[in-house]
This record gives structure tokens, sequence and C-alpha cells, in this order.
């Protein structure tokens, strides 16, 4: 094996596959939340699993994957519950709901972290909001016969293997459930009279958010959490009316915007004789950004309106 190949094995493969991983999980969720105009669902959860983290590393003394999954989740799910009571009890609108629980569950989730002494460089409030993608390396073996090993791929980062197993569950969920969540989504009230009981199975989606926010929290961060589970989606929509369409420019979009983001991170300031980094998660969100703004300034839907 070359240099430059063991270089971008250990260097970037490991980050890169996490960013798509994430980028696919979070896109497939979010075309939902962007048909069902529930965006702000997911800002609420993706800030809300933070106190749930903290309490379970303190409650554990270890930042295990399954502990932390347990935490976010169940913190992630209180802080949906909290939307919908607010909304439904206390009368207020949706986003005034959702904007009066994010705020006191992120920083509840900060404080908490202070209450850790920061638990390390994951559990680091820089860490919360930018993750920690440049930190996930991996020591490939010199011979490319030996990358399939179990010994070799034992070693890889856990946060790969939590990103990956988040983007199975969320293609089973809806390959299992997919006429009932279009039906939950685009018409509840023929799904409650059909029984398909679109009420349990946006509970279930909105925990399968909460879940797939947590396992990406640690390696990407929530600034970057928050924007694949709408940018992709959301330029998507701009695009295509199709479902099934919407899906795959979903899935295409979110892998653009992780390579190139990816690539303008680690190779574009050396490009242009500058020597310094950029954080890879930053880099990518901003790329979503960029695409989501070229979609509605020249996509079909805005030339039809010109």
């Amino acid at each position: 094996m070359s240099d430059a190949l063991y270089t971008v094995l250990a260097a970037d493969v490991v980050p890169l596959l996490t960013a798509l991983f994430t980028a696919w999980t979070c896109g497939l969720l979010g075309m939902f939340l962007v048909l069902g105009r529930r965006g702000l669902l997911a800002d609420s959860i993706a800030h809300s699993v933070l106190p749930g983290l903290a309490l379970a590393f303190l409650a554990t003394g270890s930042r295990h994957p399954g502990w932390m999954l347990l935490g976010g989740t169940l913190a992630g799910a209180c802080g949906a519950l909290t939307v919908h009571l607010l909304e439904r009890y206390g009368r207020l609108e949706r986003s005034a709901a959702i904007g009066a629980t994010f705020p006191v569950f992120f920083a509840a989730g900060l404080l908490l972290l202070e209450r850790t002494g920061g638990g390390g460089v994951d559990l680091s409030p820089d860490c919360v909001l930018a993750g920690e993608l440049e930190l996930l390396f991996w020591v490939p073996p010199r011979e490319l016969a030996q990358l399939l090993e179990p010994a070799t791929l034992d070693l890889l980062p856990r946060p790969l293997f939590l990103c990956a197993l988040a983007l199975l569950a969320t293609a089973g969920f809806l390959a299992a459930l997919w006429p009932r969540l279009t039906a939950a989504t685009f018409d509840p009230q023929f799904a409650r009279t059909a029984g398909l009981r679109p009420d349990w199975t946006q509970a279930f989606f909105t925990a399968l958010v909460a879940a797939a926010a947590v396992a990406a929290f640690q390696a990407v961060g929530s600034i970057l959490v928050l924007t694949l589970f709408l940018a992709p989606a959301a330029t998507a929509r701009l695009l295509t009316d199709r479902l099934g369409n919407l899906a795959v420019l979903t899935l295409l979009i979110a892998t653009l915007a992780v390579c190139a983001g990816y690539i303008l991170a680690t190779r574009g300031p050396a490009l242009l004789g500058h020597d310094l980094s950029l954080s890879a998660s930053g880099t990518i969100a901003a790329t979503a950004g960029a695409l989501l703004l070229l979609a509605g300034f020249l996509g079909p839907r805005r030339q039809g309106s010109a």
C-alpha cells in the first residue's frame, strides 16, 4: 500500500463515512419533517438530547454508546412531549412551544456538562457544537488483504458503528412503515379513519429522530445534525413534487454536501496556500446551506414563478 493511500485510509475514510451515514439517516427522516412542516421539531430534539447525554454520563461514569443512546433518546422524547403538552394544554402555537422548550433543555445540558467537569473532549461544549470528525482516526494495516479482518475492523472508532446502526434502523423503519408514515404525514385524519394509528406512528418516528440525533451528536455535533435533518430534504423539495424522487434527491444532495464540504475543509486551505484548518462539520453545514440557497434561486419552482 502506498503512503498516500495509507494516509487517506487513516485520516479521511472514517470521518467521511461517519458524516455520510449521518447525512443519509438525517436526510431520510428529514423528508417527513419537511413534508409535515415540522422542521422546528428537529431543532427542539437536537437540543433536547444534551441533558440526557450529560445525565447518562453522571449516572454511569462512562461514555458507552448504549448509555448515551438511552439517555439522549429519553431526553429527546421528553423534549418532544413538552412541546406537545405546551401546544395542547398551554394553548401555545407550535413554534412558540418549541421556542420555549429547546433553549431550556439545551441550557440545562450545558449546566450538567459543567457538573461533569467536561467529561473529556467527548463531552466538552465545543464538541457538542462542532463534533469530533477530525479526531476519528483509524490505524489500518499496511496490506490491503487485511483490511476486512475482524481484528482490523475492531480498531474502527465506535461513532462509525453507531452511525451505521442508526442508518440501518432508519432504513428498516421507513421500509416497514412507509405507507403508514406517509398517511400520517399528509392526512392524519384519513389515517385515523383507516385505523392506521397515526399518533403511534408519529410517536415512534419522533423517538427515531431523537435516537438518530444522539447517534450522530458525538461525532458531528448539534450544528451539523440539525442542518442535515433539514437542508438536504428542503433542497430536494424545491426540485421535485414526487415522494420517490424526493427520497433519491435527498440522498444525492446529502452526499454532495458531505463530500464537497469535507474536501473543502481538509484540502481547500492548502490549495489556496493557507496553513490553517477548518471545521469539517461547519464546512459541511455551510455547503448544505449553499446548495439550499442555490436550489431556492435556480430551481424549477423558482423559474416557474418568475
